[in-house]
């Protein structure tokens, strides 16, 4: 749910960012979420805090994959995302 609920928010916004950048700070959420995950001992808070890692999973998967297409040569694309 989580992930459903990153991606409803990333794709409703018009981001002024390049890919790049976007894709850098939404990993740097995604690390440093996680990483508080390493101190919590509760489960009713590493439920919540999965939550909130969850939710940068779509939008890293979306920026990964449309910059790729950027990048990559269009003859060599279909390579590039199934190897």
């Amino acid at each position: 749910m989580a992930r459903l609920l990153g991606g409803l928010i990333s794709s409703t916004r018009r981001w002024k960012r390049r890919p790049e950048r976007l894709l850098l700070g939404i990993a740097v959420y995604f690390a440093a979420t996680t990483a508080i995950l390493t101190v919590t001992d509760a489960v009713s808070s590493l439920a919540g805090l999965l939550v909130l890692v969850g939710i940068a999973i779509a939008p890293m998967m979306v920026l990964s994959s449309a910059l790729t297409e950027r990048k990559m040569e269009p003859r060599i694309l279909t390579q590039a995302f199934t190897g």
